[in-house]
């Protein structure tokens, strides 16, 4: 360290010098004729001024000057940092100013870290600097980093990249695991699922033939829910942030037209306001007493305790009070008042339509039910927006949610039974007309964000004029087929009872009257319907929907039927699986015998075609081929897993997924090849293996792309 005098005057100032300067300071110095004169000088100008008296003395000791000058920095930047919690605002910032430029310093770091940790308004040029000092910036805290953030948003960009793309992973695995539960404990360990358990092992974790009821109510990954806790952890307050979030959320949306991110959109509403309603509850930083501790804490869900203890932190810093961890552990959250202080609130990002409008949603999807009361409100809602409303982008997408999405359907489907049954039209169901609107929102949504042109869709006339009346036509021609067959079971009935002792006639249980019925049903689904299946993503699981609704009654004939239009959509994991799912169930708890007599049809048509698909089909059908009752022989059960290990699909997608769900698949084919005693077994394993490998290239090739995009 080294000083030099520049100009005499009345407090002459100081210059300190560190690093390469103070040795080229010291270099030039020694280049004089008197060099011994020059220490000296050079001592009494780095010398702290009270310290000069004792210098003799400590020469005298024994010690080095070295170690005296450490101790005592050591002392100072001790007695710096505790009157640092204690400086106002405008102090912080000039002592910022004074110490930043010795930063790099390991000795002086600490200083100025402590006064950006506390400092609210960082200048722009110390801004920069951090910006561009990437490991300088990863010792600063999050409030630090967020000024950085809200200097440069291209930064904060960089920093959510690599969470929504765990996200959507993270949710085509929790959706899967909503919907094949007894999947749940492979998908969520990807390593467990990459390796075969032992023989004794898989009967406990995977039991045989379970075909109790599936309900489409599943916990939601934990997964997901830290992705959210850590979004909101990096906007913090800041209003600009988290705008800046919702705007790379569109461009995700847009870009990829992935469904995921409406339901992160829908989700960061309902966690926001979750986290103001607790913010409310709690008192204020005024009102809290810090001379003794509460008589115990708040309950808090995982997605609000973030933001509790980042609003505990900001009211206590901003006060200059330290409190000792002990004194802190049994103290309640400590948070602004929400209430007066809206500058500190990220809820006034969304407005009170759209957190009314979720928080419907919300109760209806809790309750597996649209209410009709909830219903109105919400499109009392959408029809108050006006044309190049931005809002209607946020809508839409929350609108375009899986969830939502399917919730809607219902109802659709609901008011089509209905007009059936009242011999109404389609156009002339008010309620209908309403749900279509709804579903266009959106179905528009992603055109609307790509092209910034916001208004509200009108409905869809081609929908309302040729869909709907052809849905309704389907409808009533599989009333009349439920007819058919009622009669005819009826009749059969009949005849068994009145069969006499002698005649050669088969059981009524083996439904040779079925049989007949069938081959004379000349049903068929209308190409336009399959058609605009394909296009529009809601009427893809309106037909999915109608599917299950019909494998119910026993209707094979309409899954197969319906598949070329549902397969070939462009949304297929979030639409169909639920409803596909549904019909597998019907199938294995009540029409199994029906499902035997035309197994060969269903594999050709049905199930290969279906597990080809996606990952998450496969081991659909393979869950239901598994859970399947006795019926088919082991010599065709092992032909039928050989096709689709040949065929079905693997994972391909770069995903945190991907590796699970493969792992997924080489668990179940060795459970049912064990269990059904197959021979042949590795051959078909290795069928599955081969294919695998290729996707791991794939994976990693387009994740180095990804790192370096």
């Amino acid at each position: 360290m080294h000083t030099r005098t520049r100009q005499k005057t009345r407090e002459p100032s100081r210059q300190v010098l560190l690093g390469g300067d103070a040795v080229a300071e010291i270099q030039e110095r020694l280049q004089g004729s008197q060099p011994k004169a020059q220490i000296k000088q050079l001592q009494r100008d780095t010398a702290i001024p009270e310290t000069l008296p004792i210098l003799p003395l400590i020469d005298l000791m024994g010690k080095s000057r070295l170690q005296f000058h450490a101790a005592a920095l050591s002392h100072l930047r001790v007695n710096l940092l505790q009157r640092i919690p204690n400086m106002d605002q405008d102090e912080l910032g000039t002592l910022l100013m004074q110490t930043f430029p010795y930063i790099q310093f390991d000795e002086l770091q600490p200083i100025s870290l402590e006064i950006l940790k506390r400092h609210h308004n960082i200048p722009h040029k110390i801004l920069r600097h951090l910006r561009d000092n990437k490991p300088l910036l990863e010792k600063c805290t999050l409030d630090v980093k967020r000024q950085v953030w809200q200097y440069d948003d291209v930064e904060f960009v960089r920093e959510l990249q690599p969470l929504l793309h765990d996200y959507a992973g993270t949710y085509a695995k929790s959706w899967i695991q909503q919907y094949v539960p007894r999947l749940a404990g492979w998908l969520n360990d990807a390593q467990s699922a990459v390796t075969v358990p032992p023989e004794t092992e898989a009967s406990k974790q995977h039991p045989k033939r379970d075909i109790t009821p599936l309900t489409d109510k599943g916990t939601e990954a934990n997964d997901s829910t830290d992705c959210i806790t850590r979004l909101l952890d990096l906007t913090g307050l800041s209003q600009k942030l988290y705008t800046r979030l919702l705007d790379y959320l569109r461009l995700c949306f847009a870009q990829t037209g992935d469904a995921c991110y409406c339901h992160l959109r829908m989700a960061l509403v309902v966690a926001v306001t979750e986290r103001h309603a607790s913010a409310l509850r709690v008192p204020s930083s005024g009102s809290v007493s810090l001379s003794r501790t509460s008589s115990g804490s708040l309950p808090l869900s995982s997605t609000t305790t973030a933001y509790v203890a980042e609003a505990s932190n900001t009211s206590l810093s901003s006060t200059g009070i330290l409190l000792a961890p002990s004194t802190l552990s049994g103290m309640g959250p400590i948070l602004p008042d929400l209430s007066t202080n809206t500058t500190t609130s990220i809820t006034d990002c969304e407005s009170a339509s759209i957190r009314s409008i979720v928080s419907l949603l919300h109760s209806a999807l809790n309750n597996n039910k649209l209410g009709s009361q909830q219903f109105s409100q919400v499109f009392e809602h959408l029809t108050k927006y006006k044309e190049n409303d931005s809002e209607l982008g946020d809508l839409g997408m929350i609108f375009r949610s899986p969830e939502v999405t399917l919730l809607f359907c219902r109802s659709v489907l609901n008011q089509l039974i209905a007009a059936v049954d009242r011999y109404v039209l389609p156009r002339d169901a008010k309620r209908l007309m309403e749900l279509t609107q709804i579903l266009g929102t959106g179905y528009r949504i992603r055109d609307m964000i790509e092209t910034e042109s916001f208004r509200y869709p009108g409905v869809a006339l081609e929908v309302i004029e040729i869909i709907y009346p052809l849905f309704a036509i389907i409808i009533g021609e599989d009333v009349l087929y439920d007819e058919r067959i009622r009669r005819a079971r009826e009749a059969a009935r009949y005849q068994q009872q009145n069969q006499r002792p002698g005649d050669d006639n088969q059981p009524f249980s083996n439904g040779p009257w079925r049989a007949a019925v069938e081959m004379s049903d000349n049903r068929t689904i209308p190409s336009e319907v399959l058609e605009y299946a394909q296009d529009i993503y809601y009427l893809e699981i309106l037909l999915a929907l109608y599917v299950s609704h019909r494998a119910t009654a026993g209707d094979i004939t309409r899954m197969i039927q319906a598949l070329p239009g549902l397969i070939s959509g462009k949304d297929t994991v979030y639409t169909i699986i639920p409803s596909i799912r549904n019909a597998l169930h019907s199938i294995l708890s009540s029409q199994w015998s029906a499902f035997l007599l035309r197994r060969n049809e269903m594999l050709d048509n049905f199930l290969e075609p279906l597990s080809s698909v996606h990952a998450s089909l496969h081991l659909l059908v393979l869950d239901f081929l598994d859970r399947a009752p006795p019926g088919i022989e082991n010599d065709e059960f092992r032909s039928i897993l050989a096709r689709l290990a040949n065929h079905g699909a693997v994972c391909r997608r770069m995903e945190s997924a991907s590796s699970a769900l493969n792992g997924a698949l080489r668990e179940l084919y060795q459970q049912i090849l064990q269990e059904k005693h197959i021979s042949e077994g590795q051959a078909i394993l290795k069928e599955l293996e081969h294919r695998l490998p290729a996707v791991h290239k794939q994976e990693n090739a387009t994740s180095d792309s990804f790192k370096r995009t």
